[in-house]
């Protein structure tokens, strides 16, 4: 069992393959952000929150609460009323208020979108050894990883400051420490 594992560990050809899908999703992602972004911009830059991320009716629940709170006015949005106090579970709220507690909110979106951004970076990386431990083979796991990370069919909530920008690639993520768990042990388990 333990040469497996340091088996597995030094495969660099598993790891430079995984590298890859990880660079090659996170430039297509941002690639295709960054244009839909500039089109916005050209067509309809009211679209945009702060010139940078796709403006959403969700931004009143997910990212006022923060502002408010980071500014002193509570965990709420600007509503009046008790249903100012109705807003979304905070989690991904709280990570958007400590961006914002320490930059601008142009600033705090970006850092939000490229953290989004390597967590589907690291999620497209993940779905070849998903894939083969449900019995796919290695070369096409990899070829499907690989149609994820190039279509821009699975990124685009990437542009969007909501939780359906982290949500797919955190199960991806908490899939592959889970199988991973049976054969790394409960440190991967408790990663998960």
């Amino acid at each position: 069992m333990q040469s497996k594992t340091i088996e597995k560990i030094t495969n660099f050809s598993e790891l430079g393959r995984a590298l890859f899908l990880g660079i090659t999703a996170f430039f297509m992602a941002f690639g295709v952000h960054t244009v839909n972004r500039d089109l916005i911009a050209d067509e309809n830059p009211g679209l945009l929150r702060k010139g940078f991320s796709v403006s959403t009716s969700d931004d009143a629940s997910y990212l006022r609460p923060a502002i408010n709170f980071v500014e002193g006015n509570g965990w709420k949005s600007s509503d009046s009323g008790v249903e100012a106090y109705v807003t979304r579970s905070p989690g991904y709220g709280l990570i958007y208020a400590l961006l914002y507690r320490f930059s601008d909110e142009r600033q705090s979106l970006q850092f939000l979108f490229f953290i989004q951004l390597l967590l589907w970076s690291a999620a497209v990386a993940c779905i070849p050894f998903l894939a083969r431990s449900v019995g796919i083979s290695s070369i096409l796991s990899f070829a499907l990883a690989f149609v994820v990370s190039i279509l821009p069919t699975f990124s685009p909530f990437l542009s969007y400051s909501i939780t359906e920008g982290v949500t797919p690639a955190l199960t991806i993520l908490f899939f592959g420490a889970i199988i991973n768990s049976r054969e790394g042990g409960n440190k991967n388990l408790l990663i998960a």
